[in-house]
């Protein structure tokens, strides 16, 4: 599936990225039921930074305001105005921020954009006891979570896109007992 760029095609790119994001939903979910939390968790943080791209593409406007500036992109000849740099790769540094600017899409997004990170970095440091490196003391408690996560991410989805998100039964099973 090739990724259509947003300062060609903002509809095909909103379309790839609500589909990358079901894609990466699935397959964390897949995985959590493999046992693999921490790639899990990785899935499920590019699942919701995709969503947050494809959010993205209906609030060029307001995105517009706070990046302002002209970008050079790598392989164009013309400069793109930032805010479509942005919604094309949707900086890890730059996801709450932009989270807050989709506030009126959902309230709810900015929470989510913050567990997100919380996700991303329980994916590369793992659990701890002392909840120093990560949030979470146990897999156990990052397990829950995604399943949580996804849960609340779906709601938003079919809210905003009027379309479906991914089965998750096999997600509730998954939590401990």
């Amino acid at each position: 599936m090739e990724l259509n760029k947003p300062w060609i095609n903002l509809n095909g790119y909103k379309e790839t990225r609500l589909k990358e994001a079901r894609y990466e939903a699935e397959i964390a979910v897949n995985m959590l039921n493999e046992g693999l939390v921490r790639n899990a968790a990785g899935k499920v943080f590019q699942a919701w930074k995709s969503f947050l791209a494809a959010l993205s593409t209906d609030a060029v406007n307001e995105l517009s305001k706070v990046y302002r500036r002209k970008v050079k992109v790598r392989g164009l000849r013309e400069r793109i105005n930032e805010s479509l740099y942005i919604i094309a790769f949707m900086p890890t540094t730059r996801m709450f921020e932009v989270s807050k600017i989709l506030t009126a899409l959902n309230p709810m997004i900015p929470y989510l954009t913050l567990a997100s990170l919380e996700l991303h970095r329980y994916q590369y440091n793992g659990p701890d006891k002392e909840g120093v490196f990560s949030v979470f003391r146990s897999d156990e408690d990052a397990k829950e979570f995604i399943c949580k996560f996804l849960n609340d991410m779906a709601t938003i989805y079919r809210e905003l896109t009027k379309g479906e998100f991914i089965d998750l039964a096999q997600c509730r099973q998954t939590k401990s007992t």
